[in-house]
């Protein structure tokens, strides 16, 4: 009976605390409520349909690191400089958009943030990881502004978990 409540009472606290991968608000952007459970990415919120040309040309701005600290297993510039760099790949790649080295030569802006990051847990992954327990997270939000008017048409925050056991 005790084993029973001790499984009760400590691993499934532990699977509901480590294994949601929600997004937490964050001060980067306004107006989380109005976002929506996507395909994708965990939330996000487009202005209505966004048309091709406006994606045409995208300038992806510096990755906004002020939120998370550097730790011994990663730094907050390896994390900024790796995503910055998966996303300039990968735009191109799936969508054919053009990136675009000047903010004056394109059509949208595309803003990123890190907003939680840590690098999990030996220990905790040694202990548990299949529940959860120890896995390195990171969350990024991110806005699409039109270039030309400045005006939000689109913004998202995905929050991912892994064991942390094979890059990052």
């Amino acid at each position: 009976m005790k084993v029973i409540r001790l499984i009760l009472g400590i691993i499934f606290p532990i699977i509901f605390v480590f294994g949601c991968a929600t997004p937490q608000k964050s001060d980067f952007l306004d107006g989380n409520e109005k976002m929506q459970r996507g395909k994708y990415v965990r939330d996000w919120w487009a202005d209505g349909k966004i048309d091709k040309q406006t994606l045409a040309k995208i300038y992806i701005a510096p990755v906004d690191v002020t939120r998370i600290k550097d730790f011994p297993e990663i730094s907050a510039a390896y994390a900024s400089n790796f995503l910055s760099m998966t996303i300039v790949f990968q735009i191109p790649t799936t969508t054919g958009f053009k990136i675009m080295s000047r903010p004056a030569d394109a059509t949208a802006k595309i803003a990123l943030a890190i907003t939680y990051m840590t690098p999990g847990s030996v220990f905790g992954r040694a202990l548990a990881a299949e529940v959860g327990a120890g896995h390195a997270i990171v969350q990024v939000d991110g806005k699409v502004t039109d270039a030309a008017t400045g005006k939000e048409i689109a913004c998202f925050a995905d929050r991912r978990h892994d064991t942390g056991s094979i890059g990052f």
